[in-house]
């Protein structure tokens, strides 16, 4: 079966044994605006830096999902790769196979890393599934192990050592509340456009993580493994 971000098993992760932990990270808010509203056709000049720019103390500005880079383990150096978001079907045995929607270089040295939603690639039709139609995207880092200057999901499925703690959601249309076919993955409603969701962790007696709105200005975690033994990736559990 393919592996999906959504779920990373416990496995070892090509530059070092690292398993499956559940953690789900942190995530810092630098402003009390509501993510309300479409987020998708987002304004890339907003953030001074995309992909691999950015210094620490740069506020999040609106219209992009920003990751704070964070090496997990406590020895080590992180290597360079590739950073990549990937649409991904819900469903981990759908025939429909994920999208890369951005693919850029992943600098150790830069933690900071803001990519604005409108340097997003759209999913695709069969990727927006269900009722209602949403598309859900996740963010790695991985190796780019053929040298062709790209990152593609087989690549980022065998030599990912990174996941941002964060998930990304399309919607054509707002629903607050979520409609009740959803609500136990997004309880706090689902906003018009792509946007960031923080990870909500599992109650007692769940299995699962949740998504829930997240503030305009929110800073997410880039969880990112240098290869040392007993790495551990946090790996929140969506499906």
């Amino acid at each position: 079966m393919r592996r999906n971000l959504w779920i990373i098993a416990a496995a070892t992760i090509a530059l070092g044994a690292c398993g499956r932990s559940e953690s789900t990270g942190s995530a810092t808010s630098t402003t009390s605006t509501s993510t309300s509203g479409a987020g998708g056709g987002s304004d890339a000049a907003s953030s001074s830096s995309s992909g691999t720019g950015g210094s620490s103390g740069k506020i999040c500005m609106a219209g992009n999902v920003c990751l704070q880079v964070k090496q997990v383990d406590a020895g080590g150096t992180l290597a360079t790769g590739r950073l990549a978001v990937v649409w991904y079907p819900l469903d981990a045995d759908s025939a429909t196979p994920p999208l890369v929607a951005y693919d850029v270089a992943f600098d150790p040295a830069v933690t900071r890393i803001d990519i604005p939603y409108g340097s997003l690639a759209p999913a695709t039709a069969a990727l927006i599934t269900g009722d209602p139609a949403l598309g859900f995207a996740r963010i790695g880092v991985g190796q780019d192990q053929n040298h062709d200057g790209k990152l593609d999901v087989t690549e980022l499925d065998a030599s990912l050592y990174g996941v941002g703690v964060v998930g990304v959601v399309y919607s054509q249309k707002a629903y607050h509340p979520s409609p009740a076919s959803i609500a136990a993955v997004l309880p706090e409603g689902i906003n018009a456009g792509t946007h960031a969701y923080r990870i909500i962790p599992k109650s007692p007696g769940s299995k699962l993580d949740q998504l829930g709105i997240a503030f305009e200005g929110t800073v997410f975690d880039l969880a990112v493994c240098s290869g040392a033994p007993r790495c551990m990736v946090p790996s929140p559990a969506l499906q």
